[in-house]
């Protein structure tokens, strides 16, 4: 028994040991966590970056839990910081909000005044998106006074915009026009180019709003002007649209026209509901002021329907608002329990602390014979975690490593593919809709002009992803050699020894016989003899001519191995016409599930949709199709890569 006693304190001892060494080498610890605190947070801004919130959010949450373990106040605030910029991202309002007030309660205890003013720009916005505008302006505000006493000028511009477009929101136009010009002073002077062309944009509006149209025309031309050197973005949607606005209601038809087409054309789908809806409404109002009633009932039925989707946005806020309320009334009640719980505790403490001191010298002996056994415990569960915590990052690491090897081969994937100004050269009109499934596609459009002969392909090969992605560089490479080293020029004869390529590629010593290879549609377009030659493989395309749809002939048998793969391709001629519309296209558009009964989309409706946008301008046949599509599929995953090339002749 003595000798048991004596090796539980022997071993007590030498754990204290091991304690008090834990203790003296925590700095270093410390600075370790710090520093891969830091690693993550770098991570996770790249991940939010390229979108992949998913990983982000999981990299966020070890920033939390290794800054909430070291007591590293910055890592918790950026980490917090980060989760709202994740669930801003996905328009996830009220947890964002949450996440900002956050990481902004901690930057105040800090008082990092840098990264709350910033905070407050952010918190400000969510609240002007909820039309909470007085909230809005408060935080705006605080925002200002921190960038004038710590002299950041710069940002000084930012915060007065967003003032002023509130201001302009609560139809103050006096005061939104000061603080917009006040924003536009700062901008000049820093020589902010992105700033000038925002707030003229905004000051623009808010002469539209209080009914002085010549003049908003001049501020949105001057936006433009300032965004010349730059891009296409959303800048330029936005001018082009008030643009044609304050041209409609000037009743200059033909301008406002202009505008709104323009806008149209380039808007994305990434672009709010809110600026495509009153696109729509302004052009049907236009149309139907000339008498056109059929263009005017179409952007009327586009209006509504997206007229629903702002909708279910705005109540979608208005829901997150109500929680935001009921949220701050049931914190403000906790934190008056909590501050009488504090009083009440304290008083219980000058009670009882003669207690606790008696109390703990009867404790202190069995504790020290407990110690042991906790310690080992909490040694054997830390060893554990650490090992479920390497098995994580490793997974994680993994991931990121797998997603970064993908996306690197999506780059390769596009420098194979030809390129648009490539193609621009040799045809002057056309439009191309590439959609992948994944991230790289099976489905490949490829072009080259060999001998006075442009020689266009648009292929499906099997699979999709990863797989496919092999088999449309194979099939590239093949096309490559054939045409240019082997001298082929006939579009059969192209595919017939592209077939036979592809099945010595994939059986080198004849064993196990694989079906994989492509679908394709070969065109070589002589443009000077207007001819179009061309060899299919299992696709057809389609020819408009005259308001009616001409179906290519067909081979029905793949560019691979086959029952079939001794029978050669077929070669067809076709005579083009000035004005003729030419669709060469996969089967990923017509295979796609949706609608209201889950079903496919089908060639028979993909051929009226042809036929109907087949004379309008090109960029917005394709911003149909895209919407078309994305209308259809609405929730459910997209089933297959779609590819759809569109020419005039």
């Amino acid at each position: 028994m003595q000798k048991n006693i004596s090796n539980i304190f022997e071993n007590y001892f030498l754990k204290s040991v091991l304690i008090l060494a834990i203790v003296f080498s925590s700095a270093k610890l410390f600075s370790q966590d710090t520093t891969r605190i830091h690693h993550l947070i770098a991570q996770v801004s790249d991940l939010i970056d390229n979108a992949s919130y998913v990983l982000a959010e999981n990299k966020t949450d070890s920033v939390l839990l290794i800054s909430n373990l070291s007591n590293y106040k910055y890592g918790v605030a950026q980490g917090y910081n980060l989760k709202g910029v994740i669930y801003r991202d996905q328009s996830r309002t009220k947890e964002a909000l949450e996440n900002f007030l956050q990481s902004i309660s901690i930057y105040e205890s800090m008082g990092v005044k840098n990264k709350m003013a910033a905070l407050y720009i952010n918190i400000g916005s969510i609240y002007g998106g909820l039309d909470e505008n007085k909230m809005a302006l408060n935080y705006y505000f605080k925002a200002v006074t921190i960038f004038k006493d710590q002299k950041l000028t710069r940002h000084l511009g930012t915060a007065f915009n967003n003032i002023g477009t509130t201001y302009e929101r609560m139809g103050q136009f006096n005061s939104s026009n000061h603080y917009l010009n006040e924003g536009l002073r700062i901008n000049q002077k820093e020589k902010d180019t992105i700033g000038i062309a925002m707030t003229l944009h905004n000051i623009g509006v808010n002469f539209s709003s209080n009914g002085n149209y010549d003049t908003s025309i001049v501020y949105f031309n001057r936006s433009l002007s300032f965004l010349k050197n730059l891009g296409v973005g959303p800048g330029h949607i936005y001018n082009y649209s008030q643009l044609g606005s304050s041209y409609l209601r000037k009743k200059n038809f033909n301008e406002a026209e202009k505008y709104l087409l323009k806008a149209l054309v380039i808007i994305s789908a990434n672009s709010p509901n809110t600026e495509r809806g009153d696109i729509y409404q302004n052009l049907s109002d236009l149309y139907e002021q000339r008498g056109d009633y059929k263009k005017a009932l179409l952007y009327h039925k586009r209006f509504l329907k997206n007229t629903d989707s702002v909708s279910n946005e705005s109540l979608r806020n208005e829901i997150v608002k109500r929680d935001l309320e009921h949220e701050y009334d049931r914190k403000q009640e906790l934190q008056k329990q909590k501050e009488h719980n504090k009083e009440m505790i304290t008083q219980t403490k000058i009670d009882n602390q003669k207690k606790i001191i008696i109390g703990a010298v009867i404790a202190l002996g069995i504790v020290s014979l407990l110690v042991v056994l906790v310690f080992r415990g909490y040694n054997q569960k830390r060893k554990a975690n650490n090992i479920i915590s390497k098995q994580k990052e490793l997974v994680e690491e993994k991931n990121s490593e797998i997603l970064s090897s993908i996306y690197y081969a999506k780059r390769i994937q596009n420098a194979l593919l030809t390129s648009e100004n490539y193609i621009k050269k040799r045809l002057e009109n056309f439009f191309i809709l590439y959609k992948p499934k994944d991230i790289v596609s099976g489905d490949f459009y490829w072009g080259l002009e060999h001998k006075n002969i442009f020689y266009l392909v648009v292929a499906d090969c099997t699979g999709h992803g990863v797989p496919g992605a092999f088999m449309s560089l194979l099939n590239i490479s093949i096309l490559n050699e054939l045409i240019i080293e082997k001298e082929f020029h006939s579009p059969e004869l192209i595919l017939n020894e592209a077939r036979k390529e592809i099945i010595r590629s994939l059986n080198p010593e004849g064993g196990d016989e694989s079906k994989d290879g492509m679908d394709c549609i070969l065109c070589a377009f002589d443009l000077k003899k207007q001819t179009l030659k061309y060899a299919c493989a299992n696709n057809a395309f389609y020819i408009v001519r005259n308001k009616e749809l001409i179906h290519s002939e067909l081979d029905k048998m793949p560019v691979g191995k086959s029952h079939d793969d001794s029978v050669s391709f077929t070669l067809h001629e076709f005579k083009l016409q000035k004005e003729d519309m030419i669709y060469l296209i996969t089967d990923g558009y017509a295979d796609q599930f949706g609608g209201p009964k889950g079903k496919k989309y089908k060639y028979l409706k993909l051929q009226q949709q042809l036929l109907e946008y087949s004379a309008l301008e090109l960029q917005v046949q394709k911003n149909n199709l895209l919407e078309s599509f994305d209308d259809w599929k609405g929730k459910l995953e997209q089933v297959d890569d779609v590819c759809i090339v569109g020419i005039k002749i």
